[in-house]
């Protein structure tokens, strides 16, 4: 793999995808990654493994006493925080916001945005 090749695989993981596969892929990896992203799970090969590993050491190295990481929402995931905290009914996005974030419940993924100024409280 390239650096090219892992600076990409590192900006989709940074964008939240819940899985990856090679362009190489044959037919039954392909499909297990379907059957996997499907029900909620996440797959990566094991070529990428290594450097997805290496990636979130250096993020958990870098962050201090438990900190939360800084997360990268897309444009359309940034405008969903504040409507989720005003108690809009909003359900897409919603699963993938929680997981990035570490969250457990709206309320709290609402405060960990603001926290990383990824949305203020009048907005």
């Amino acid at each position: 793999m390239s650096i090219d090749d892992v600076e990409t695989f590192l900006r989709c993981v940074r964008m939240g995808i819940t899985g990856y596969v090679a362009m190489d892929a044959s037919a039954s990896e392909v499909a297990a990654a379907v059957r996997s992203v499907a029900y909620e799970g996440a797959f990566c090969p094991p070529s990428r493994c290594t450097h997805l590993l290496d990636y979130v050491a250096r993020k958990c190295a870098a962050s201090e006493c438990g900190e939360r990481l800084p997360v990268e929402l897309t444009r359309r995931e940034q405008q969903l925080p504040q409507m989720i905290e005003s108690g809009q009914p909003v359900k897409n996005h919603v699963h993938r916001i929680l997981r990035k974030l570490g969250s457990t419940d709206r309320k709290e993924a609402a405060r960990v945005c603001r926290q990383q100024g990824l949305v203020s409280s009048g907005q």
